[in-house]
């Protein structure tokens, strides 16, 4: 890709992320909203004992910004990191849909046109998103919700950075990103099996795949688990560990595992996901195989 066209797309990809930055700021939420996010932001503030060590590096985070000067308002700085952060989602999300299409297509049939319909489906889906009512709504709530969907969408950009040039140093960042994001948000585990089996094709693709160098990324990955160690560690002792009478630090470990495992298999309906899935991803696929052919200009 040449210089001009990567700077095109910075500035597009910067021009959704600011509007829906400034769409937020105007939006923010004044103090903590009530319900459920209050009940997250007076545990992030320091107002009310964490029950549990879930989050840790939102946890950390939450640390620093009880020194920033709010000005009378403790929560308007959590309000504007979530802010911050659900732009940086948008610009990401940007990335990631304009390389999968051009990843999905390519074609060098298809060239300016092909370019041209990844920009423009990377914009659609930045905008989709922003302006999303659930992710609208955590992002002006001072609320960690955008924050783990960045770092989700971090490594998303990453494993396609992996299928389309297999860089070993991408791949490392990836694998220990994805291991740390474990910890930090149990969806990340639904999409082991997606992550794998790409990994394993590209290096494959790439005649890469030997046991030296998956070892080293199962060691990669293992290594962004080892965040399960500091976060029950600083959890063990606090006044939350007191009020949950926890019988020590591995059954702190253990909790944290059996408190994702809950948020994984409960996340779904009881019914009706699998009827959803179906009626989203076979039109994608569809129209994903007649993009091939459109762009290429072929019209039968």
């Amino acid at each position: 890709m040449t210089e001009s066209r990567t700077y095109r797309d910075v500035i597009i990809a910067l021009g959704v992320s600011v509007l829906a930055l400034i769409i937020y700021l105007v939006t923010l939420s004044v103090g903590a909203y009530p319900g459920m996010f209050a009940f997250y932001l007076t545990q992030d503030m320091g107002l009310f004992p964490r029950l549990a060590p879930d989050r840790p590096l939102w946890a950390l985070i939450s640390l620093c910004l009880r020194c920033v000067p709010s000005g009378g308002d403790s929560a308007l700085p959590f309000s504007v990191l979530s802010a911050i952060f659900g732009a940086g989602g948008i610009f990401l999300t940007y990335w990631i849909v304009r390389n999968a299409i051009v990843l999905c297509i390519r074609d060098e049939r298809a060239g300016p046109r092909m370019l041209f319909a990844a920009r423009l489906g990377g914009a659609a889906a930045g905008l989709a998103l922003a302006f999303c009512s659930p992710y609208w709504t955590i992002a002006t709530r001072g609320y960690w919700g955008t924050f783990q969907i960045l770092i989700l969408l971090l490594v998303a950009w990453l494993f396609l950075r992996i299928l389309k040039d297999g860089s070993r140093r991408d791949t490392y960042i990836f694998c220990f990103f994805y291991g740390l994001g474990i910890v930090e948000y149990p969806t990340f585990v639904i999409f082991a099996l997606l992550f794998a089996s790409g990994l394993l094709w590209s290096l494959w693709k790439r005649d890469q795949l030997t046991v030296r160098y998956c070892a080293a990324q199962v060691g990669f990955v293992v290594t962004g688990l080892l965040l399960y160690i500091p976060a029950a560690a600083a959890f063990y002792g606090s006044i939350g560990y007191e009020l949950k009478e926890y019988g020590g630090f591995q059954e702190i470990v253990w909790y944290m595992w059996r408190d994702q495992w809950w948020l994984i298999s409960r996340g779904l309906p009881k019914q009706g996901w699998l009827l959803v899935l179906i009626l989203t991803a076979v039109p994608w696929l569809t129209c994903l195989a007649l993009a091939r052919r459109a762009l290429a200009g072929e019209l039968d």
